[in-house]
């Protein structure tokens, strides 16, 4: 599991509790496609329900703890090659560098990202995407967006999802085991965290009051600290130009 999915998970296990006491007036002014949000909302609600949950249930209980290390250990490896692309494009070259060899002693000596040498070697490296990128490049959030399957996003962060299928250069090798090998894991990444988190998500996305608007609070509550703290910046007028004042 990523450093991100579980940063996002235990914040997840703070703001739960303390959500439904919570002032949520910042996240409901940035909500202008709320109709449209709460239908695509009660669809991934539903598919969780009746799919996500219990498929990645049966997958925490009944595959082995070490195999689902490994399916993490390589979709984060074959993830490294984004950030890298991410990192040139922050003007963060260090850490593009530092990236750049994770995945190299990785894909190497750790046998295609099996295992995290370069980890027990120091060399962490850092997640990063292109909703991220243009947060830098001082793009401004954006209204609150729900997407199906993928679920709650920003304006921002929806374009940033696109780029990222576009940059990532493992895209460029015209290899179908190499983009099966991608879906896959992400895949699997998505239905461990699922399962390994199960009491946490589900109270919050089928026992809430409202969990619409809970998962709201916290997606935006986490993204903005995620990003680099909570800052007046990323509290924008969501019918403000997406790239805000010129």
């Amino acid at each position: 599991m990523s450093k991100r999915a579980w940063f996002k998970v235990v914040l997840l296990g703070f703001i739960v509790p303390l959500a439904a006491c919570s002032d949520i007036g910042d996240a409901q002014d940035n909500d202008p496609l709320e109709p449209l949000n709460r239908k695509t909302h009660a669809f991934n609600t539903s598919l969780d329900r009746n799919v996500l949950r219990p498929v990645s249930l049966a997958y925490v209980n009944y595959v082995n703890d070490d195999v689902r290390a490994i399916f993490g250990n390589m979709s984060d490896n074959l993830k490294t090659p984004l950030d890298v692309a991410n990192n040139i494009l922050q003007g963060k070259l260090d850490m593009a560098v530092e990236n750049s060899v994770k995945f190299v002693v990785n894909s190497t000596i750790g046998i295609g990202g099996l295992g995290t040498p370069a980890q027990d070697l120091g060399i962490d490296g850092d997640e990063t995407d292109f909703g991220e990128t243009l947060h830098l490049w001082g793009v401004a959030e954006g209204p609150y967006i729900v997407l199906p399957l993928l679920g709650p996003s920003t304006g921002r962060d929806a374009v940033g999802r696109v780029a990222d299928v576009a940059l990532n250069p493992l895209r460029t090798i015209p290899s179908e085991e190499l983009s099966v090998a991608r879906s896959g894991f992400m895949v699997t990444d998505g239905l461990n965290a699922r399962g390994e988190f199960d009491d946490t998500i589900s109270e919050l996305m089928h026992e809430s009051t409202d969990s619409y608007e809970q998962l709201k609070l916290f997606y935006l509550q986490s993204r903005r600290f995620e990003l680099d703290g909570i800052s007046d910046d990323d509290y924008i007028d969501p019918y403000d130009d997406l790239f805000g004042d010129e």
